[in-house]
Formats: C-alpha cells, structure tokens, sequence
C-alpha cells in the first residue's frame, strides 16, 4: 500500500504521523454536539453517576414539537466522563475520519496525544486510558433525542454505549504492538457512514483553553453552519442543557458570571462577534433571561490554499478524505484515478461512498458490471444522437403533412358552406331532408354538419 504508518508490531495504519501532525479541518457528529455526553468540568462530583439533559424543539421534516430527553447512566467503577473525555471523543473522530470512517479504529496513544496536541508521557496516556474506559462502559439513553439521517427521523428510544468494544493496554505497561483498538458500537458508526456530520476547525477547538468554550464552540457552530446569521437561546436552557453547568448555579447572574470568560476566549479567537454583557444577556423578565450570539465577520485569507490538482480535488469532492486523496494522487498515475473515478459512477453505493472509492483504488477492484469504457459511451451517445434526429425529421415531416391536410379540410369545408349559403331555401330543405334520413335523432347542429359534409362530397366529385 504505501500509504499508511507502519504499526510497531507490523502491518499498516490507515493514517501517518505526518497527517495528524499537519491535520486542521475535522469533522463533528451532529448528534454529539447537541447535548453534553460528559461533565463540563474536570471530573464529576464523588458518587454522581447520572446526568440528564433535555429540550423541547420545532422537527421541520414534521412540522411538529418534539420532546427530546438525553440520560447518561455510568458505573461505579469507571465514573461519569470529565471534560478531558470529551476532547478524547472528539480526537477518536478524527482519527475514524482520517481512517475513512471505519467501524474498528486502531491507534497509538502517542499518535492520539500528538492530535490533540497534548504532551506526550504517563498523564496523557493515563487520561486516555481512562477516557477510553468511561465511553465503554457508560451508557446513553436518548428518547427522542438522537436524529436518524438515514431515515429522516428522531428515534424514539435509543439506549447505546458510544464504544461497544475496546482493546488497550495498561496505562504504564504497553503491549507489545502498542496498539489501542475500539469498535464504535452500531448505532453511532451507521451515523457515521450516513453523513450525520459537520465541518470542524480542528485547529481551534484545540487550542481553546477553557472546557465550557470547547463545548459553546461545538454547540454554536452547528448553529451557524446552518447558516443561522443570530442564535438566542433561554439563558438556564443554554447553561444547564446545552453546555452541562451544573444545575447548582441556578441564580442567572451566577451563570452569566460562569459563561461570560468562556464567551470572551470565543471572541479572542475570531468565532463570536464581541458584544458588551448588556447586548449578549436579555432579560425577558423576572429570572428569565436570553443569551445571543452572532459569528464573528469572515476576515479574507491573505494566504491562498495550497492548490489541489484536479483529480485531487474530484476525489475530495466525491468524499475521499482529504490526507488520503493527496496520497493516491502521490502514489498512483493519473490516467489511473481518472479510470477508478469514471467506473465508481457505476457503482451500488449503499453507505460511505468515500471510503468505497478509496477501498476500489487500493484493491484495484474490477470494473462494476454494466460499466462502459468513455469511448464506448461516447459512441453510444452519439449513435443515440443521430438516431433522435433522424426520428425528430420524421415526426416533424408527418407533423407538416397533418397540417397540411387540416388546412386542405378547412379550405374544404369553407368552399362546402359557401355553397350552402348560396343554395335556394328549396335546395336547403331537400338537402336537410336528406341529412334527416340519415340521422333522424340528431339536433341541429349536427344536421347542419351533415348537410355540410354531403356538400363536400358532391363538391369533390368531378
């Protein structure tokens, strides 16, 4: 293969360490970014094992109000995820992105750290280790709560583990691969493959210091990625269900006073749009208060991208991971993706069209049945072509002729009226008579047409 980090027991990694070290745009679950999967702070208070959040929000698809309830249920062992988790989460996306939205991920703690861009050693690998564990063993009761892509809908009660089967070592004793492995459970990876997912910028999320923002940054950015210009929300709704304070600091200005350092590094890093606390809290009323916030105006690059050649960007754009497409166009000839690119259009894609392609271009998988070489469809196309046209010129020939005749009739039956006009009184009534025989039912009109046809007939004879 040639494209991947060699593991320390043999074989490949779907990603290098170059592509985590250079790595900057990710990706989001949009489910994940609704609600908290973990406290927001350091660690959970002793003996809590339970969280819940809930929201009640207007469905477009249905027109209707939906109820949506999250609980998260942990074990005594192992404890509620902490806010450290989270960034575990969110750096296991990645790697599952980089990776090409497998089901099964394998990795280095080492690679994890450097993505997150954590310091390398015993903490990092002792976080992780524990991260890891939390989301395996802690279980997430959605009612309502999580969207299904694939088939347009909120599932009414969904009870999951996010990781379904880990593979790790102890913490200070690495095996002898030192290799980690998690199995994403079937719920979450079928959100995956469906493209239940937003852009991220990596690059930013890491380099928020505060947890309360990391979190504000995921939540609102899928609100803006919506293309929503100003977001408000219920000021409890945000704290409490949205962003996981605890429900302790109830009074408004606690909260305010808890948000507003978290919103201020938003702002300092380019994503908000800074406002004075007077403009970002409203208060409605007794206790009620609303928060707003707007995204922060776009400033124009003043460095240009790195240009992508055409088939790399063709193998983006049909959802190659990026890292990924720049290495088939660096090991492969051109001449060789354009051919895997025209034979994928041909393809049964059920999930995961990206990684589909990517598995044809690494396998050299044959050509799908049915598929045409360019040349051939060319051809095709052409001969289908000539023969629209040649069919075209008949149907407008026959047309020319049926208009034709309809004027030759009219012209007809115009000369036939005529001379109806000009026939005696005595002539009419011998020639009513005898359209009478004919149809002695009928009305006037169609007598008349009768006598008018009897006309045409005498006047077409020589």
């Amino acid at each position: 293969m040639g494209n991947g980090e060699e593991e320390p027991g043999g074989g490949m990694l779907p990603f290098t360490n170059t592509d985590i070290e250079e790595f900057e745009k990710g990706k989001d679950e949009l489910n994940l970014s609704e609600f908290p999967i973990a406290v927001v702070a350091e660690a959970a208070r002793p003996g809590q094992l339970r969280l819940e959040f809930s929201d009640a929000i207007h469905d477009r698809s249905t027109g209707r109000m939906v109820e949506r309830r999250m609980t998260v249920h942990a074990t005594e062992e192992w404890g509620l995820p902490a806010a450290q988790d989270d960034e575990v989460m969110v750096g296991l996306l990645q790697l599952t992105y980089l990776a090409g939205w497998p089901k099964r991920i394998r990795f280095t703690r080492y690679q994890l750290c450097k993505l997150l861009r954590w310091s390398v050693g015993g903490a990092s690998y002792r976080r992780i280790y524990r991260a890891l564990h939390r989301f395996s063993t802690t279980t997430y009761n959605y009612r309502y709560g999580w969207r299904d892509k694939a088939n347009q809908e909120w599932i009414p009660s969904l009870v999951f583990s996010y990781i379904q089967s880990l593979k790790i070592h102890e913490a200070d004793r690495p095996t002898k691969s030192g290799l980690c492995e998690v199995t994403w459970s079937d719920d979450f990876h079928r959100s995956l493959e469906s493209g239940n997912l937003k852009g991220l910028d990596f690059n930013r999320f890491v380099s928020l210091k505060s947890a309360i923002a990391k979190r504000l940054f995921r939540f609102l950015d899928k609100r803006f990625g919506l293309g929503i210009p100003r977001y408000s929300c219920d000021l409890h709704t945000l704290a409490f269900e949205k962003v996981g304070v605890s429900r302790s600091y109830g009074d408004a200005a606690q909260i305010k006073r808890l948000l507003l350092p978290a919103i201020r590094e938003l702002e300092r890093v380019g994503f908000l749009r800074a406002e004075s606390p007077e403009r970002r809290f409203e208060k409605l009323g007794r206790g009620r208060w609303k928060a707003h916030f707007q995204p922060a105006p776009r400033l124009k690059k003043t460095v240009a991208e790195p240009a992508r050649c055409p088939v790399e960007k063709k193998l983006i754009d049909l959802g190659v991971v990026p890292s990924e497409a720049r290495k088939f166009v660096r090991d492969h000839p051109v001449d060789y993706l354009k051919l895997k690119i025209d034979q994928f259009a041909f393809r049964e894609v059920k999930s995961s069209p990206g990684g589909l392609l990517a598995e044809t271009i690494r396998r050299d998988l044959p050509p799908p049945t049915g598929y045409r070489p360019p040349e051939q469809r060319a051809r095709e196309a052409a001969e289908a072509r000539e023969r629209a046209q040649r069919k075209a010129a008949v149907t407008a020939e026959m047309e020319r002729c049926r208009q034709a005749e309809r004027a030759a009739e009219d012209r007809e039956i115009t000369r036939a009226e005529l001379a109806f006009e000009a026939l005696s009184k005595d002539e009419k009534m011998t020639l009513e008579s005898e359209a009478r025989k004919k149809f002695p039912k009928r009305g006037r009109d169609w007598i008349y047409w009768t006598m008018i046809r009897l006309l045409r007939e005498r006047l077409s004879q020589p």
